[in-house]
């Protein structure tokens, strides 16, 4: 089985959510501690522990998309996607599928424009890939929507 890899996520993802794990008991280890030494600092009294909450939750149980793939003999595109605990891959038929490009903050005009790409399969989202921090990776996925644009012209053709 020959793949042809038509994205990958450069940085390894599960230390990245072991990482939110562990930025999210510090935070909620220094608000007890606050609140222990009975110091409450104004907004963050309430904002601060949900915050360190939502971030350890989000290392449990986010998940991120670490490859895309077209296996050359079958000629679908596989999506393998990572969680801390598990990796789920998603074949899709290229006959089924369409492709979006949308931004995601709203604005095509602003001076970094935040890309979101969509993959439907009739017409149901089945994966979503948004840029990273300060959309560093944009041009990634500019070029995953067009090859993905591509596969799915040509076997659109070849039916």
């Amino acid at each position: 089985m020959n793949k042809v890899i038509l994205y990958k996520n450069q940085i390894p993802l599960r230390p990245l959510f072991v990482f939110e794990i562990f930025i999210g008991a510090i935070l909620i280890t220094f608000f007890i501690y606050l609140f222990l030494s009975e110091i409450y600092p104004d907004i963050w009294t309430f904002a601060g522990p949900l915050l360190g909450l939502a971030i350890f939750v989000t290392g449990l149980t986010g998940s991120k998309i670490k490859e895309i793939n077209l296996e050359s003999s079958s000629r679908n595109i596989e999506i393998i996607r990572e969680s801390l605990f598990k990796t789920r891959i998603n074949y899709i038929d290229p006959f089924k599928m369409t492709v979006e490009l949308k931004t995601a903050n709203g604005k095509k005009n602003s001076m970094i424009p935040k890309l979101k790409l969509i993959i439907l399969e009739s017409e149901k989202e089945i994966e979503k890939l948004e840029s990273g921090f300060l959309s560093m990776n944009n041009h990634k996925i500019k070029k995953l929507h067009n090859e993905l644009k591509s596969v799915i012209k040509i076997t659109n053709a070849k039916m």
